[in-house]
């Protein structure tokens, strides 16, 4: 954002920040949305904080708030009327209804008034899935999510890569055969029907479809049950290695895996206290399992 504010400024142009998904997120500690001249929120049902269909518009210049009021109010200055600004409203520009109704509006305030709330739980989720694939990705079977420095993201998904098409095809359906539902993400839009008519890829495709193909999308959303994430952390059984789950004997609330010696890798238990969210490994434990 950095660039192409500084790109922006040089050339006299206006940025339009999408930041469909970051209610929540900070770049450089700026809120996302607030750093463009506009900024673009999305509250569809599939963002984290939702009423179904809607969306929000940060204007920075307040000059530009009442030509905003008029498109949304179908090209008139009702806005104004209600404010007692004028004694009657008329049609003044272009415009079209953009207006939510109150029972959508209303859903989406009682989730606005626990966004704290709900973002920790996410990332809660999120850091669970992180610590507990991790030894996968050390072993060069999967690639995890990668957080830039300077950014604070607001857990709206967690991806994995696999290693390519066949191998992502057949984990969705090894998890969907176990009852858990993964997607893959978008397929690139220079291949779309629209980007092929009204788009051009510049240089080689050498990263853009190789990477979008080993996508895979991991359940991700408010008060998902540690079971869900305990779920998918053994996925890996499918080819990996031999793993036993359970609980530990004192507190249900503690999961374990065993790994037993498999490509000279030495035993080793993972023990993850999702009632404390702290997840520990060690290679010789001193608790005791029921299993």
């Amino acid at each position: 954002m950095d660039t192409i504010m500084d790109i922006a400024q040089k050339y006299n142009l206006y940025v339009i920040e999408d930041a469909a998904q970051g209610v929540m997120s900070t770049y450089k500690g700026q809120a996302l949305g607030s750093i463009g001249d506009y900024g673009c929120y999305s509250f569809h049902e599939t963002k984290n904080y939702s009423m179904g269909e809607g969306g929000a518009l940060l204007i920075k210049n307040e000059d530009m708030i009442e030509p905003a009021e008029i498109i949304r109010e179908k090209g008139t200055n009702r806005s104004k009327f209600f404010r007692g600004q004028i004694d009657k409203y008329t049609w003044v520009n272009y415009g079209s209804s953009y207006l939510p109704s109150e029972l959508n509006a209303a859903y989406l305030y009682a989730e606005l008034e626990c966004a704290e709330e709900i973002n920790k739980d996410r990332l809660a989720s999120w850091e669970k899935y992180y610590y507990g694939l991790s030894d996968l990705q050390e072993r060069g079977y999967i690639e995890l999510p990668v957080i830039p420095d300077g950014c604070q993201h607001n857990a709206h998904m967690f991806y994995i890569k696999a290693g390519c098409l066949a191998e992502r095809t057949k984990l969705i359906k090894y998890l969907k055969d176990h009852e858990i539902s993964t997607v893959f993400h978008y397929i690139p839009l220079h291949s779309s029907p629209a980007g092929i008519k009204f788009g051009r890829f510049s240089g080689k495709d050498i990263f853009t479809t190789k990477e979008s193909e080993r996508l895979v999308r991991l359940p991700m959303y408010f008060l998902m049950s540690n079971g869900i994430v305990c779920d998918i952390m053994t996925w890996n059984s499918m080819q990996y290695s031999y793993v036993i789950t359970g609980e530990a004997e004192d507190n249900p609330s503690i999961m374990f895996r065993y790994y037993k010696n498999i490509d000279n890798i030495p035993d080793k238990y993972i023990y993850i206290d999702f009632g404390r969210d702290k997840i520990l490994s060690c290679d010789n434990p001193t608790f005791q399992f029921n299993k």
